[in-house]
């Protein structure tokens, strides 16, 4: 590690230069000087300052900003918002959220594509544009390293449908659930419908990953090849567990993050991540046994998204699924039965203008188009227009976002600092998600009002 107290930043040559302190493995001070060093070499920048060169701020991870800065999480320290990038539809006089890019993507080395599904449009005769706001509403830094517009012609009484994997189906004879039994009793009305009205329960009190089963069935399936569609978001357990972790990590966040650069370790909660999983699908075969068809699983809290898995060939009748996931975990807002004709590729569409404050944003653009990183930082806003080609059909369109982002360390987290509670979690997920179940469940009930109200800048 080397800490510089003076430095400047030769873009052109992609070198930092300055005087400062090198540090070994225990941090024993080995080496004090001036010093160049490549950006390239360096797993990650460690800084206190909001105000860093876009080379700079691309690799680094902001540290000591203070809750005071979003007020009403100030109760609740992992209550505060969080985001990636949040993604937005003109519709009438109001914004609509329709997608968050690559929630789980949280430092360069873990930058992901994520598809969300966003619009469909019907013909308009001629091309036009298509105009999404991409935001940045919490404290975090968002690199967008790549946007594009997914577009698939729209045939009558017909959809479109992606899977988690990213795979792309035409689908027909779309049927709601018409029953649904939960540990409440009779859960289904809430999955009706995509219209927000979201089935959900609450965490287990004694194990942060205890399961809860629904038993749902759809009447008079026609036969053929079938797909689940869910429509979901996750609760805020999850942001829980990972305002959790970087607490534990405290003034060492840093080095957690660069270890994960440099060796790509399965830290950060992954572990965690992957014992809560998510929305499983099962159907019994011939012989009643069970069979675990596959789940949906999409991080993050504010958009739904919908997702389809897969079934095979069902013959005619009655077609019993069982969900399985963890308690409090998930939202479902809607649950339905299709049938999937078969794979479909779509026209990509790339932004062709981006807009800040009503006007274009040359460098933002070339930015996207070559692949560097859009850097979005607290309270930016741009519009991205792509253009739809004409089409006598209108358009499903999903959109493909690629990136990675930072978590910006909170002061307040700094209080709960525990290195060997980070290691817990990564080593012994399961005694951590025992552990954690009573200081979740003491928050569990207020955290929604302060999330939403705790966003960076008011849009």
């Amino acid at each position: 590690m080397f800490h510089f107290s003076q430095w400047s930043v030769n873009e052109p040559a992609r070198q930092i230069r300055g005087r400062g302190s090198l540090f070994d493995f225990n941090r024993h001070p080995v080496y004090s000087g001036d010093t160049t060093l490549s950006l390239d070499s360096v797993a990650v920048f460690e800084t206190n300052s909001k105000y860093m060169p876009p080379s700079i701020a691309l690799t680094s991870l902001v540290t000591g900003a203070s809750l005071g800065m979003t007020g009403y999480c100030m109760a609740n320290p992992k209550a505060c918002f969080g985001s990636c990038p949040t993604f937005y539809l003109r519709k009438g006089n109001e914004d609509k959220l329709v997608a968050e890019g690559f929630s789980g993507s949280i430092a360069p080395s873990l930058e992901a594509t994520d598809w969300d599904p966003v619009a469909t449009v019907p013909p308009e005769g001629g091309p036009g544009d298509f105009v999404l706001q991409v935001r940045n509403e919490a404290l975090e830094t968002h690199v967008i390293r790549g946007l594009s517009i997914l577009a698939f012609p729209h045939k009558e009484e017909q959809t479109v449908l992606a899977d988690a994997s990213g795979g792309f189906y035409e689908a027909s004879w779309t049927r709601p659930v018409d029953r649904c039994t939960g540990s409440e009793g009779n859960c289904l009305e809430p999955l009706k419908a995509e219209d927000g009205n979201e089935r959900t329960s609450l965490a287990d009190e004694h194990d942060l990953a205890a399961r809860e089963t629904l038993e749902v069935v759809v009447e008079h399936w026609p036969g053929g090849d079938a797909g689940v569609v869910i429509s979901a978001r996750q609760s805020l357990l999850p942001t829980f567990l990972f305002y959790q972790m970087l607490s534990y990590m405290g003034r060492d966040a840093g080095t957690w993050f660069s270890r994960l650069e440099t060796n790509g370790s399965a830290i950060l909660g992954h572990t965690v991540a992957d014992k809560m999983g998510g929305i499983e699908v099962w159907i019994p075969d011939k012989s009643g046994v069970l069979t675990n068809m596959g789940e949906m699983r999409e991080n993050g809290p504010l958009a739904v998204d919908r997702q389809v898995v897969p079934l095979g060939h069902l013959d005619s009748g009655s077609i019993r699924i069982q969900i399985r996931m963890a308690k409090g975990y998930w939202r479902l807002d809607q649950m339905s039965l299709v049938r999937l004709e078969h794979a479909v590729y779509p026209v990509k569409l790339v932004p062709v203008q981006i807009q800040r404050n009503g006007k274009a944003d040359a460098a933002a653009l070339l930015e996207i188009q070559g692949g560097k990183g859009l850097l979005q930082m607290p309270g930016d806003a741009r519009e991205i227009h792509f253009r739809l080609p004409e089409s006598s059909l209108g358009w499903v369109l999903f959109l493909e976002s690629r990136g990675y982002y930072w978590e910006w360390m909170r002061q307040e987290w700094l209080k709960e600092e525990n290195p060997m509670k980070a290691v817990q979690m990564v080593f012994e997920p399961e005694k951590s998600l025992r552990e954690l179940a009573p200081e979740f469940k003491k928050v569990e009930r207020g955290m929604e009002t302060i999330f939403w109200k705790s966003r960076y800048g008011r849009f």
